[in-house]
């Protein structure tokens, strides 16, 4: 059985969705403090350790939460078939974007829906540490 290289199969295609996703709306973490590339990557880095490799070396969804740190931020995320979620944590606070589907369905076949989505959950998980670091400076 020939090993899927998982980067070129996720890495690639997430990089260039999220870019994609980038350049198409505007989202409050694209607040000039850094890059399209720079979110995007962060984008990759969740969506690598989200893929994982199974019993037989096939890229599978990790079956538990995973934690990446990307923008300066702890970032942990979970795709559930009913729930899915990512959390962004700086100094004091933590947000949390939620979805009531997969982040990732199959990562053979990611898809720009999916990008998209996890783009706007780390979006809105961003904004919402934020907003309750804003309130705990208070």
């Amino acid at each position: 059985m020939e090993k899927i290289n998982k980067n070129a199969v996720v890495g690639d295609k997430v990089r260039s969705y999220a870019l994609r996703a980038l350049d198409e709306e505007a989202y409050d973490i694209d607040n000039g403090d850094c890059t399209h590339a720079e979110i995007a990557e962060a984008v990759v880095s969740v969506a690598m350790a989200l893929v994982g490799r199974g019993l037989n070396r096939d890229l599978v969804v990790a079956p538990t939460s995973v934690s990446v740190v990307a923008l300066g931020y702890n970032w942990k995320a979970k795709s559930g078939r009913t729930q899915s979620w990512v959390s962004c944590s700086g100094t004091g606070s933590t947000g949390i974007g939620r979805s009531v589907c997969p982040i990732i369905s199959d990562p053979l076949d990611i898809d720009y829906d999916e990008v998209k989505t996890l783009v706007e959950m780390m979006n809105e998980a961003w904004f919402l540490m934020l907003d309750a670091q804003e309130h705990y400076d208070m």
